[in-house]
């Protein structure tokens, strides 16, 4: 592997968020060879239903952040998770879950890296509210799959996988733990995120927070390898 140095980190030239915000979520897209960055709700005194986009120059320098074009959030949502598919050429963006809702959006990208309207019609929604979760969208076989996993839902935190299809519309199908992995322990805030190698997918989970078991901020990594069919 190369050698790779992460230089120093420098606000200079950098469009800055217009409001401070945490327990947001944040994706990236390329669209017709132009980058976007996308910060989408959060929390600032109260959840937020803002979504704001930064277009990304040749040299890597986000632009100035703004809601201008972009669809927003229905609700004010926070410790959601984002996640985006290409369907059949179409560029989806999903928003799940958070604030304790069972609330799965979608939202199409358009040509200029716009989000349209966010809806929930057409999604299957969460059989469970949950906040502080994770969602990931993998490629097997050429269908797209939906995975959200753990977070904090109202019985406390959760250890299940959901697995749902998505479409050839773009569309989430109904939601389901047959066949799935369920965590080992309950979690919640942590990392998820899955790539390939060689012919596997493989899904990995790194920390995150149980509050109520016996090491409430745990070292672990955990890997799952995806199944054709699973």
């Amino acid at each position: 592997f190369p050698v790779t140095i992460l230089g120093a980190l420098s606000t200079s030239g950098q469009g800055q968020l217009p409001q401070g915000l945490s327990q947001h979520a944040s994706i990236t897209l390329n669209v017709g060879g132009t980058n976007y960055i996308y910060v989408l709700g959060g929390v600032n005194g109260t959840a937020q239903t803002t979504v704001y986009r930064s277009t990304v120059d040749g040299s890597g320098n986000p632009g100035s952040f703004s809601t201008s074009g972009q669809g927003q959030l229905p609700v004010g949502t926070q410790g959601l998770s984002v996640v985006t598919a290409n369907v059949g050429g179409t560029n989806y963006v999903y928003a799940i879950g958070g604030s304790y809702t069972t609330a799965v959006y979608r939202s199409t990208v358009d040509g200029s890296g716009n989000l349209g309207a966010f809806s929930a019609s057409g999604q299957t929604q969460l059989p469970e509210g949950r906040a502080y979760h994770s969602a990931v969208i993998v490629n097997v076989g050429g269908s797209n799959y939906l995975y959200v996993l753990g977070g904090f839902t109202f019985s406390g935190e959760s250890n299940v996988v959901y697995k749902a299809p998505i479409d050839g519309s773009g569309n989430v199908g109904a939601f389901t733990t047959v066949g799935q992995a369920q965590l080992p322990t309950s979690l919640n805030g942590f990392s998820a995120f899955t790539f390939s190698v060689g012919s596997n997918n493989y899904l990995y989970v790194l920390g995150g927070n149980n509050s109520t078991g016996t090491t409430p901020y745990p070292t672990t990594v955990y890997r799952a390898l995806i199944v054709t069919g699973k």
